[in-house]
């Protein structure tokens, strides 16, 4: 990651309901729903309750999240991966997916999937995933299914 002269990032799991959490939330709205002119809704918000969150934090300033959902037992799904547009290219969503993946691993996972936009597909690519499935819109978005073994 790039040296700003501000402390350096650090990963944390991030609290269900905290104001970590919220703040996180806020990041996840600006970032992937405001600019489709969505946000997440407190029925959302209240279904990730068992979700592991996930944050890059830079000082005080929450900078990249993520959240990792059970499937089953084996299997988790990353979703809402974000990075704030500030701090993209300084390497904080390749360290944000690794310890994702690193806490999903500890939680006994096996295969990681997600549902990535079409502009995100050559990140997931050059991190390992693959391709499964033909294109399909989510969120008015093209996205594509991929999956990495863990």
């Amino acid at each position: 990651m790039t040296d700003t002269g501000s402390p350096g990032p650090s990963l944390h799991l991030v609290r269900y309901g905290t104001e970590d959490y919220l703040s996180c939330v806020e990041l996840r709205n600006a970032v992937l729903r405001r600019p489709l002119g969505m946000s997440l809704s407190e029925e959302q918000i209240r279904g990730e309750a068992d979700d592991v969150h996930l944050g890059c934090r830079i000082g005080d300033r929450w900078v990249g999240c993520a959240v990792l959902t059970p499937l089953t037992p084996r299997r988790v799904r990353l979703r809402q991966m974000a990075v704030d547009p500030a701090w993209r290219s300084r390497g904080i969503g390749g360290a944000l997916l690794r310890y994702a993946e690193q806490q999903a691993r500890a939680r006994g996972f096996a295969e990681c999937i997600l549902h990535a936009r079409g502009n995100a597909v050559p990140f997931y690519l050059d991190a390992g995933y693959q391709l499964r499935g033909a294109p399909f819109i989510e969120v008015s978005l093209p996205h594509r299914l991929m999956s990495k073994r863990l």
